[in-house]
């Protein structure tokens, strides 16, 4: 077999190593990202639960001054004088009132008190969540940066070995496989004709498609992918 076009079967398995080091490289991108978000969403609702529970807070104060009020107005009747029986009569109707308020007032009171409670039991919930989360999320940051260092490291020797390789495949192979690969056609882009039919596309060619001792790169007809056909002498010793 021709040594350029050994040279171009090695190019083409490093540079398949690269765009699975690439595809990595982007789904490590995509991670980091999701993780990300996931931290934004965990403070987001933390925040959530802090600010009700301040209003919650509010409330309850609000109770309690309407309901302090409402006792002070009650013992501000209890020190009244009555004179005649129409002043007892608009005191016990005022005290009545009051006495409504008061319930509705204690009432309010209580129920913004077990606000507060459920909100403060809320928010530790969602703390304790948020920092387990971080904690996870910390340990998959850093092995993330450590698959991106090894990575980078193989990406960098791939493409060292791809410049190496690039001298010596012939200018006129190198283009037309760059050019298949910056086509919409999936890899392999050079491929074994197996009897008759092309190992990328799997289609049957014609029997004139390539003679058997015509080592030159050729095309299919199908996919339009470099194909090639071994020598007979190797297809010999592979045989057992």
């Amino acid at each position: 077999m021709d040594s350029q076009f050994r040279q171009l079967l090695l190019y083409q398995d490093y540079d398949l190593r690269l765009i699975e080091i690439e595809k990595r490289a982007e789904r490590l991108k995509r991670e980091k990202a999701e993780l990300g978000s996931r931290l934004v969403a965990a403070l987001t609702e933390r925040e959530k639960c802090r600010a009700e529970l301040l209003e919650a807070q509010k409330s309850s104060r609000l109770a309690e001054l309407a309901l302090r009020e409402v006792e002070l107005n009650l013992r501000e009747l209890d020190r009244r004088r009555v004179t005649n029986a129409v002043q007892a009569n608009a005191l016990e109707a005022e005290r009545v009132a009051l006495a409504t308020k008061r319930a509705k007032a204690e009432e309010e009171c209580l129920a913004a008190m077990e606000r507060c409670d459920a909100g403060e039991r809320g928010l530790e919930r969602k703390k304790t969540e948020q920092e387990a989360v971080e904690r996870s999320m910390l340990e998959r940051r850093e092995e993330l940066r450590a698959n991106g260092i090894e990575l980078e490291r193989d990406r960098k020797a791939v493409l060292e070995m791809l410049d190496h390789l690039r001298d010596g495949v012939g200018k006129n192979w190198l283009a037309a496989y760059e050019s298949i690969r910056r086509s919409s056609l999936p890899p392999p882009y050079v491929c074994r004709l197996e009897g008759l039919k092309c190992s990328g596309c799997h289609m049957h060619m014609a029997a004139n498609a390539m003679d058997s001792d015509n080592l030159d790169l050729r095309r299919c007809e199908f996919c339009n992918r470099l194909i090639y056909r071994d020598d007979p002498e190797e297809d010999e010793e592979e045989e057992p």
